[in-house]
């Protein structure tokens, strides 16, 4: 019962976040804005998108509680290398240093994709099951991102 108020309350604060950012966003698309205009726009989507983030991360920490708690270090360890990653690129761009895109292949865009998807429905019929199955699959895109992101910085 509890899990089911906080996977509502999540799908709440989702589709309030993407009605503000995509609100945010139409609006920058209608009006041509000055630069302070564009930048105070840019933190707030900033903001929002770090808003929610904070949901998603404890949402599939709790999925992995209930469903794999054996997966749960190595959810947290994944979580911290990339807000690492995160940092080390938002220092690196402050200094002005060139930051090469990190390619992440079609292949890979596919797989997680399709990863959502079948995690979606899973989830929307609390197939506990598939959802097991799936999030063993979900922290390695995670992994794999963190990894090709650190090779990226390493300049590999």
């Amino acid at each position: 019962m509890i899990l089911k108020k906080m996977i509502f309350f999540f799908c709440s604060l989702v589709m309030i976040g993407n009605f503000f950012t995509s609100t945010i966003l139409a609006d920058d698309l209608d009006e041509r804005c000055d630069e302070n205009e564009c930048e105070m726009n840019h933190e707030q989507v900033t903001h929002h998108h770090e808003m929610i983030k904070v949901h998603l991360q404890y949402y599939y920490e709790l999925l992995i509680e209930k469903h794999s708690p054996e997966l749960k270090e190595e959810w947290r360890e994944i979580v911290r290398d990339r807000e690492a990653i995160h940092k080390k690129i938002k220092e690196m761009k402050k200094e002005g240093k060139e930051i090469e895109d990190c390619e992440i292949t079609k292949a890979w865009k596919e797989k997680h994709k399709r990863y959502q998807e079948m995690f979606l429905d899973a989830v929307n019929k609390r197939d506990s099951e598939k959802i097991e199955s799936l999030l063993p699959l979900l922290l390695q895109l995670h992994k794999q991102w963190n990894e090709n992101h650190l090779k990226m910085l390493k300049g590999e």
